[in-house]
């Protein structure tokens, strides 16, 4: 994404180094955000970042493999993942998280356990791997 609008660029160090070479790193298109002098803290932010990537990565695979099937492509499934997204990091998302909320009547560890074991065995029987799952 580096050099395109969608570029996300963290940065962390000496303020007055940031400020000086702001519109030269602008260079690079996107957005550029300064975090703070703790270098560590953009770090942290990036690979949340990664985390996230990765695991929405593999599991939009997995959502494909099982959608497909049954025929249903991608990008007909794409409004959907989207929507699914947005509500996972929504502000009352967010705030459950701080708040450490992590169970309600409506979706508590039981729940999701058995909604795991659920995609689990459809996915066997469906013959898409469902391994990644097991350690959730």
């Amino acid at each position: 994404m580096i050099g395109s609008p969608d570029a996300l660029i963290l940065y962390g160090g000496r303020k007055e180094l940031f400020d000086a070479y702001q519109p030269i790193l602008q260079v690079m298109e996107g957005s550029t955000t300064y975090f703070s002098e703790d270098t560590g803290v953009e770090l942290l932010y990036d690979l949340a970042m990664l985390t996230m990537l990765y695991g929405a990565w593999y599991s939009y695979f997995h959502a494909h493999a099982l959608l497909r099937t049954a025929n249903a492509s991608a990008e007909n499934f794409l409004p959907y993942a989207s929507y699914w997204l947005h509500a996972l990091t929504s502000k009352d998302s967010a705030r459950i998280l701080d708040e450490g909320l992590y169970m309600t009547e409506l979706s508590n560890m039981a729940v999701n356990k058995l909604r795991l074991d659920i995609i689990v065995k459809s996915s066997r029987k469906l013959d898409v791997t469902a391994d990644w799952l097991l350690p959730i």
